[in-house]
């Protein structure tokens, strides 16, 4: 599991910043819709938060550091 648990908190780590940096450009930008897009990051965000919170205590996986392939 720490394998598998190592590279699911990479992609909920990327997912994280993927959805942060969306949001941003969504405020930026002049798009239709953008106070619903940025609600439904808003809940992306926490789900996403929420599964890092959890393999981290639960199930004891550690956080990912810069370099650590």
């Amino acid at each position: 599991m720490a394998t598998n648990g190592a590279s699911l908190m990479r992609a909920l780590f990327a997912g994280t910043v993927g959805v942060a940096l969306g949001m941003l450009a969504v405020r930026g930008l002049a798009v239709p819709f953008a106070g619903l897009l940025v609600s439904i990051g808003s809940v992306l965000l926490v789900g996403l938060v929420g599964g890092i919170l959890y393999l981290h205590v639960v199930n004891d996986v550690a956080l990912p550091t810069a370099g650590s392939d």
